[in-house]
């Protein structure tokens, strides 16, 4: 995971650095240390990506620096039956009397 994939990653779920201090215990110093491009400690990089990796997000070109990326977790959008049992609005503009 690369600096900017970690900014892009906590921006999709949209997690404060605050938020992945308390989920992964890595300092919120060392998260924007890194976001900034600065080296941190194996450990804490590993425990970031996995709390990511836990998420659904698939880092994209790890190898390489070029067209990095992530994909983001498949979302479902379920519907209840009663959602199921409505009829669409209607458009109509009501008429304004003259």
């Amino acid at each position: 995971m690369t600096p900017s994939q970690l900014r892009m990653a906590r921006a999709a779920l949209k997690l404060k650095v605050r938020d992945i201090e308390m989920r992964t215990g890595v300092n919120k110093n060392t998260v924007s240390r890194y976001e900034a491009g600065k080296e941190i400690v194996a450990s804490a990089l590993q425990k970031l990506e996995k709390m990511f990796r836990d998420e659904g997000i698939i880092f994209l070109n790890e190898e390489t620096s070029e067209d990095e990326g992530l994909r983001l977790p498949a979302l479902e959008f379920v519907r209840t039956p009663a959602q199921l049992a409505e009829k669409p609005k209607s458009k109509k503009r009501s008429q304004k009397a003259k």
